[in-house]
Parts: structure tokens; sequence; C-alpha cells
């Protein structure tokens, strides 16, 4: 996705002063979107596990003299463990106010030459951190009457995606995760990202 300054909607400015789960937050659609919300006056946490891309937001941000991130260099396919980072994170900010999950894995090949192991790694980072994610934000969001979880996933949802079956289970998982959790779930809206419109 190429984002310019200014061209998020204003409606983005609600950020201001929201505390932000972000993960996958320095690749791809993450990075430019976290600039900006951290413009626009939100505090990101931003977990990922690609250190290159981890220095290169924070230089980004350094660079543009930009308050608010504390970025979490983390396997988010380790669950315990990111359960436990995650805990650590919210005690620390005191709660987040949204979650955003929007980091993936898309291995590309036929579909019987995946391993069951492999099938379960795109599982375990497309669907099951985001599921961990949302657990750790959840409290915070009812105790304030307030919150917002944004699941960022994919037109290969709706099939015709030649050697991407994990993902696109995945994908299909983690649009219904909402469904299930709260009572007024919005409508997808589309964007594109640096992948061919498939998540970073």
């Amino acid at each position: 996705m190429n984002v310019k300054k200014g061209s998020l909607p204003r409606s983005a400015t609600s950020v201001a002063n929201r505390t932000v789960l972000y993960t996958g937050a320095a690749g791809g659609l993450g990075f430019e979107t976290t600039i900006e919300f951290l413009r626009a006056g939100a505090r990101i946490v931003g977990v990922d596990r690609d250190r290159r891309k981890v220095e290169s937001l924070s230089s980004r941000v350094t660079q543009e003299g930009l308050d608010g991130l504390i970025l979490c260099e983390a396997d988010i396919s380790a669950l315990a463990e990111l359960s436990v980072i995650l805990e650590r994170l919210s005690s620390q900010v005191g709660g987040f106010d949204v979650v955003i999950n929007n980091a993936a894995i898309y291995p590309s090949k036929p579909f019987e030459d995946y391993s069951l192991e492999e099938q379960q790694e795109v599982q375990r980072v497309n669907v099951d951190a985001g599921i961990v994610s949302v657990r750790a934000g959840l409290p915070h969001m009812r105790k304030q009457g307030w919150g917002r979880i944004i699941n960022i996933t994919s037109v290969t949802a709706y099939g015709g995606w030649a050697n991407l079956s994990p993902y696109v289970q995945s994908t299909v998982s983690i649009s219904s995760l909402l469904w299930s959790i709260t009572p007024s779930p919005k409508s997808p809206s589309k964007c594109q990202s640096d992948h061919n419109a498939m998540r970073s």
C-alpha cells in the first residue's frame, strides 16, 4: 500500500490519544499506516518478527521526530510467549483501545506439497496470533465501554488463488472472528497492499 502524508480520511484522527496494538506493524501496509497513526496522535504498540523491518520503522519514526511508538520484536507464532508479552505490554500502557491484526505469512506452492506442519505454521501466525491479540485487548475495551478490532485480510478469501491454500484458509478464519465476539461488526472495505493485495 502506498500511503502519503495526509492521505488517510479525516476519521483517522479519532485515533488521537488511543493506544493501538498493531501486529505486523513494520511491514508493507503496517509500516505506512503506523506512521500515519502516529502523525494523528495515536500511541502504537507494534509487534513484528522481522528485525530489518523493525529497525527500518524505528529509523523512520526517529527521522520524522514522531512520538508514541513502542516496538517489540517477537515471533508471534510462539503463542504462549506472545500472550505473556502482550500481557506485559498491556500493563505497561494501561490497556489497548484498538487491536489491528495485520501480521501474516503466505507461502506459495501446490496444495499437495504443503506439510501439515507448514499449514499449521500459517494458521498460528495468521489466525491464532490474532486471537491472542484480541484476548489481550478485550478486557480493557469492555471495561471502558469502547474499543476497535481490525482484522486485515485478503481478497483471496473469495477463491480462485492457486498455490495459496493455507493462506486462503487463514483469511477466511480471521475474517469470521469478529462475528462471534462483537454484536455489530462492520462490513469489510478494500485497500491495496504492496504484495498484490495480500497482507504484509
